[in-house]
């Protein structure tokens, strides 16, 4: 009698967030700072987005200055051959890889958030149009 075997789905047992990210949606970036420091990059998701401004609190998610420093920070997977974790996990973490990150990284990343952003607006209008 012939045995069949079930080979499981790749995706089975992630998240929604896991398969997306295993399906490339937001791939990485890495960009160099003036001081030559390699920066691995990824935008977050909505869904992260949400995550993070729970995790941060009301009153630091309300503060647009501070929230968009935090969102620079949550982008940043790694710096050099350091691995940085998914999300911070509170505001003292936060604040932790911003310093860590600096004013010039953090200029840079804040830069290259708006030029993905950009390019993602305007290709939604290329679709939109044809």
């Amino acid at each position: 009698m012939a045995k069949i075997t079930r080979i499981p789905a790749a995706s089975e047992g992630q998240t929604p967030t896991q398969q997306a990210m295993a399906m490339g949606a937001h791939p990485t970036a890495s960009i160099q700072d003036e001081h030559g420091r390699q920066f691995t990059l990824r935008k977050l998701s909505s869904m992260e987005l949400m995550q993070l401004s729970r995790k941060m609190g009301a009153d630091n998610a309300s503060n647009q200055v501070w929230f968009t420093m935090a969102i620079c920070t949550a982008t940043v997977r790694a710096i050099d051959d350091t691995d940085y974790a998914f999300l911070p996990a509170s505001p003292a973490e936060a604040e932790k890889k911003m310093d860590i990150i600096g004013e010039s990284g953090m200029a840079l990343i804040s830069r290259w958030l708006e030029q993905t952003s950009e390019q993602a607006a305007q290709a939604s209008l290329d679709d939109v149009k044809n």
